[in-house]
């Protein structure tokens, strides 16, 4: 994964003992899971998370789960945490997705081919009914990429795959009216979510050892509509004496407000009080964060913290247990945002403060994304420069070019001039986004900065990137200058950062030496640049370099030692899921075979790679290893199914 996963998103929220059962709406559940969509959908404090989880605890067929919040609404972290729900799950699967998604320029570009690879690996990979449970939905529901490529997934996926979509309102997806005159949809809504009076009975028989009769509870349910929330807070009422039920809050307004004010609170020791509202800002409350936040902002708290901690797990304090284990927690929605308005209106300051510590403890961990939205949402400019100048490299080895891109078209254009840096990344955004000229534009404007202010380590990083662009555009002559002047600078340099800038340069160098026709030259600087990235542990540019010394071999006539690096590059393909890499390898490889006479095992190569183009969809790679496989067939005297291939290859490229 190209960022830290957290468990506890990719995991089903713990039962907590309050909670009842309800029989009808699960058995209802199991029942639409003949639909290939489910939606559950009502505003929040219905019960929808409570039901899934006793859902997930009795349902006979997997269940993935994936609980959303904000962040999510980034493409390309919301698709990793799709795949990694069904990699906790179905453990090794996912590969094969996860390569396309950790290479997108644009996550609307390439929408459509990572439906079509990730429900085609489904298709392969898993052969029993399963389900996925996406909890929140309505975080990701207003980014258009997103509900295209939750659409298009729905009408992908195969009958066994059955998306559970729980969410406060009704999703917008574009084709849901054609899904549901296919029959394919089911659901349930606020009227179906509604507690009715047996259960309103059941809920305070458990919770408040106290009987209450059918008619109190049909009362409350029509006073409540069925609200579990305001029944529960009622329940906690009718605990303490009362011998009414009363219901403490509308669905919405300040009722419910005073309500946790006056019950909850307000009956906290000073301590607890403060803890509850501080930690109200973490999305997720463990030992971890407390310790690095709590400890230097609120000394007062250092001795208790722990116990405090344990206390609101175990009194019930509206904390959803996370995980498996007891070790994180997070508040319930509607007491979360209670206890934030009441911070910012007593103490606006401290939320500041905090908001800077955790962006800063973010960072540390490498936790882009979350840093990103805190300085963002403060609209602090200075910190997200900074930040985008930390991670970008970070970002592009990765392969999140589809989130840096995003980052930087939200910047201003006057910001993005005054910083040379952020000019370069853009220059790598537009050249793999397929701009070469543009992207070759900004890395002039970044090196003429970088030169003006003398940074020389930044105008390295500059060169090879540009060197890069101009071996992508052909103009080698230019490509060979930048990478010679990149080698003079990063040689000798022991930090790892320069060491990678030296082996991309080393690689550049090389490939633009071969395309000049300098073939035996280019050996030494691939052969050096292989052991430096080896070095370095990229595991990513390893195998793209073996791949171009098979090439250079093979020119040279040694078709033995091309075979033995592309076979090396292959296995490395094969075990990162890269399908477009491996198509294309593949067909390079079985040409390698028909020229030495290997007829079989080039046919079989060939229709490997043939597979491997049609399972990522990359039509012109098919049609390639197609062709290659017509000249075989031709060879061969099989004059008709030669011809197939041919015509299945000019229909592929028309």
């Amino acid at each position: 994964m190209p960022f830290p996963i957290s468990k506890t998103k990719i995991t089903p929220p713990r039962r907590r003992a309050e909670l009842i059962s309800r029989p009808r709406l699960i058995e209802t559940l199991h029942t639409l899971l003949n639909k290939k969509l489910v939606l559950v959908s009502a505003p929040a404090g219905y019960g929808k998370t409570s039901l899934l989880m006793d859902f997930v605890s009795s349902s006979e067929i997997p269940v993935c789960w994936l609980s959303l919040d904000i962040l999510d609404q980034e493409p390309q972290r919301f698709l990793s945490y799709l795949i990694a729900c069904l990699r906790e799950r179905f453990p090794g699967f996912g590969a094969e997705s996860l390569a396309l998604l950790n290479n997108m320029a644009s996550i609307e570009r390439e929408n459509e081919r990572l439906a079509v690879i990730l429900t085609n690996e489904i298709f392969q990979g898993i052969r029993e009914h399963f389900a996925i449970v996406l909890d929140d939905y309505q975080f990701i529901d207003p980014v258009p990429s997103l509900r295209f490529f939750i659409n298009r997934f729905i009408q992908l996926a195969g009958e066994h795959c059955h998306l559970v979509l729980v969410s406060r309102i009704l999703p917008a997806m574009p084709d849901l009216h054609l899904l549901v005159a296919r029959d394919q949809v089911g659901g349930l809504g606020l009227e179906d979510l509604a507690f009715l009076p047996d259960e309103i009975r059941l809920l305070f028989s458990q919770n408040a050892n106290q009987s209450i009769s059918h008619e109190e509870a049909e009362a409350l349910a029509e006073e409540t509509d069925g609200w579990i929330t305001s029944i529960s807070l009622t329940g906690l009422s009718l605990g303490k004496g009362q011998n009414q039920p009363k219901t403490p809050a509308a669905r919405t307004g300040i009722e419910l407000y005073d309500y946790f004010a006056r019950e909850v609170l307000d009956k906290q020791t000073p301590a607890m009080r403060e803890f509850l509202l501080v930690t109200s800002l973490f999305e997720e409350v463990d030992v971890e964060i407390c310790e690095a936040m709590l400890e230097p902002l609120l000394p007062g708290l250092r001795e208790n913290w722990r116990a405090l901690f344990s206390a609101v797990q175990k009194n019930n304090l509206f904390a959803i247990p996370m995980g498996k284990e007891a070790g994180s927690f997070r508040y319930h929605h509607l007491f979360q945002d209670y206890l934030q308005a009441i911070l910012q209106e007593e103490n606006p300051e401290i939320i500041r403060r905090l908001m800077r510590l955790l962006a800063v403890y973010y960072e540390k961990r490498q936790d882009w994304e979350k840093a990103h939205h805190i300085y963002e949402q403060n609209g602090d400019l200075d910190a997200l420069v900074k930040l985008l100048e930390t991670c970008g490299t970070h970002l592009i080895r990765n392969g999140r070019i589809a989130t840096l891109g995003d980052w930087l078209d939200r910047l201003s254009v006057f910001i993005l001039r005054r910083n040379p840096r952020l000019i370069s990344l853009q220059g790598v955004v537009a050249h793999i986004r397929g701009e070469t000229q543009a992207g070759i534009s900004l890395f002039d404007q970044a090196e003429q900065s970088q030169r003006a202010m003398n940074s020389t380590e930044d105008l390295a990083v500059t060169l090879v990137r540009r060197a890069a662009a101009f071996r992508d555009s052909g103009n080698y002559a230019r490509a060979l200058s930048d990478a010679e002047e990149a080698i003079a600078i990063t040689s000798g340099r022991e930090n790892q950062s320069a060491q990678y800038n030296l082996a991309a340069a080393l690689r550049v160098k090389g490939m633009a030496l071969f395309r000049l026709g300098r073939t035996t030259e280019s050996v030494e600087w691939l052969e050096n640049s292989l052991s430096l990235f080896s070095t370095v542990n990229d595991q990513s540019y390893v195998p793209i370099v073996e791949m171009e010394l098979g090439a250079v071999h093979n020119i040279l006539g040694e078709n033995e030692v091309a075979i033995k690096f592309y076979l090396s590059a292959l296995k490395s393909w094969e075990a990162s899921g890269n399908l477009g890499w491996q198509s294309t390898l593949l067909n390079n490889l079985g040409v390698l075979y028909h020229q030495g006479g290997e007829y079989e095992k080039a046919f079989r190569t060939f229709e490997n790679a043939i597979d491997c183009a049609r399972r990522s969809d990359y039509v012109r790679t098919q049609s390639v290893a197609l062709s290659s496989l017509g000249d075989l067939l031709l060879d061969l005297q099989e004059i008709e199914h030669a011809g197939e291939c041919y015509s299945i290859t000019a229909q592929d490229l028309h």
